[in-house]
């Protein structure tokens, strides 16, 4: 009975099942580094989502907010830092380029009533709730 026993267990499958774990761990944050910029927060009230957005670095003039029924798109882009000829980067950490971000909304949104404002680099934008499924440009006002 000893020897059964012994023969169910392989040491091999523990190093493969914890190989696995880091492999999903990695992976995970590689994608959420490369593909969830800009960070946002979504909340409701009875009236309207409100969608709070970080975007240090970007100038407003920079960024699209295009709403389409119950869909906001976000896109723009962040520059990259301008060195002069004896500079030199020694860490370069913050990613620059063009970025886009889609959310789906729980339901439609009246586009004539959206606001956005933009602030200390966060984004703020109000989407009063409505079945409204015309699509809009929206103008960020602020600094």
């Amino acid at each position: 009975m000893l020897w059964a026993n012994l023969d169910l267990y392989n040491p091999w499958n523990e190093l493969n099942r914890i190989r696995g774990e880091l492999n999903r761990t990695l992976s995970t944050v590689n994608r959420s580094a490369e593909y969830d910029f800009p960070a946002i927060n979504l909340w409701s009230n009875a009236d309207e989502f409100i969608l709070t957005c970080e975007l240090p670095g970007v100038d407003v003039k920079d960024v699209d907010l295009i709403t389409n029924n119950d869909t906001l798109t976000l896109k723009g882009e962040r520059k990259p830092d301008v060195l002069e000829d004896e500079e030199r980067y020694h860490r370069q950490e913050r990613t620059y380029g063009k970025f886009a971000r889609t959310i789906k909304l729980p339901c439609g949104i009246d586009n004539e009533k959206v606001e956005a404002t933009f602030e200390k680099g966060i984004l703020k934008v109000r989407l009063p709730q409505d079945k409204d499924k015309s699509q809009k440009k929206i103008t960020i006002k602020g600094e």
